[in-house]
């Protein structure tokens, strides 16, 4: 499966705010924060750029696990419920 699972890097005292998109594989991609996007859309940025570093070619959907969590899996490789 091809997910990509972004989390929230706090600024430290030499860097500021950045993203950090991982695979299950343990590939990654860092990035800034970027102050004319939200939260989630930093987030799907920091996705949308390891995918393509990755040459994945899937659309995906995100889901938010908590403030400072996304995960982002390909749209034909998920399964929805109902509760």
């Amino acid at each position: 499966m091809n997910a990509i699972l972004v989390k929230t890097l706090a600024a430290t005292d030499t860097k500021g705010l950045r993203y950090k998109a991982s695979t299950p594989n343990g590939q990654s991609l860092t990035i800034s924060f970027n102050s004319e996007l939200d939260y989630k859309d930093n987030m799907a940025l920091a996705a949308q750029l390891l995918a393509t570093e990755l040459n994945w070619s899937h659309e995906f959907y995100g889901a938010t696990l908590n403030p400072d969590a996304m995960v982002f899996v390909p749209a034909n490789d998920y399964h929805n419920f109902k509760v």
